[in-house]
């Protein structure tokens, strides 16, 4: 559920695997965030000029042409997997540092909100509003918590105990996804949280 880029190539053209393959070059030649590559960049530039150059003599080429130009697409089509995978090794989910190398990146399921809830990013960076509507009889609070890490229930942290429909939490990590639960409490002895939705903090 976290922010990964897509590996595979091999449903694409010869044509946009060319382009993505050069995108990625771009992002990763110098990025700091990956320094140990499983294929080096000057073999991963290798491989794509070969495959460019066998590409074209393919295109009104001999069955050998054509054959040289198949291999080397999945020459490239294997680098391509390989970093991705590392990327997305490195970049642990981490939206911004996913997308610093320039690989188009998976579109991340969204979360249906629960009823009566919301989340909504605000102007101020890295805030954002939680409204919750209910308003049941004899109300206590509404408790909020959330997690970067949905997978661990353990992870989810209270930030807020409150009566109002509407909390504002601040200082979150820009880039990244939460998932958020709510209880509307009634009861202090039966205290159910909603189940989490989620939100990328912009």
């Amino acid at each position: 559920m976290n922010t990964k880029v897509k590996v595979d190539l091999t449903k694409e053209t010869d044509a946009e695997a060319l382009k993505k393959t050069i995108a990625g070059l771009a992002g990763m030649t110098g990025n700091a965030h990956y320094g140990d590559s499983p294929i080096t960049i000057e073999q991963w530039k290798t491989d794509k000029d070969d495959f460019s150059a066998k590409l074209a003599k393919a295109f009104r080429g001999s069955s050998a042409d054509k054959l040289a130009k198949t291999t080397a697409r999945e020459i490239l089509d294997s680098d391509y997997r390989a970093i991705g995978n590392y990327i997305n090794s490195v970049s642990g989910g981490d939206k911004i540092i996913a997308e610093s190398s320039k690989f188009q990146l998976c579109k991340e399921k969204e979360t249906e909100n629960p009823p009566d809830l919301e989340a909504r990013n605000l102007s101020t960076s890295g805030s954002i509003v939680v409204i919750s509507r209910a308003k049941p009889k004899g109300l206590i609070a509404r408790l909020i918590q959330y997690s970067y890490t949905p997978d661990d229930a353990s992870s989810y942290v209270l930030v807020s105990v409150t009566k109002k429909q509407r909390k504002e939490l601040a200082n979150l990590a820009v880039g990244k996804r939460i998932w958020i639960r709510v209880a509307v409490v009634v009861d202090e002895d039966s205290i159910q949280f909603s189940p989490a939705f989620s939100i990328i903090i912009t």
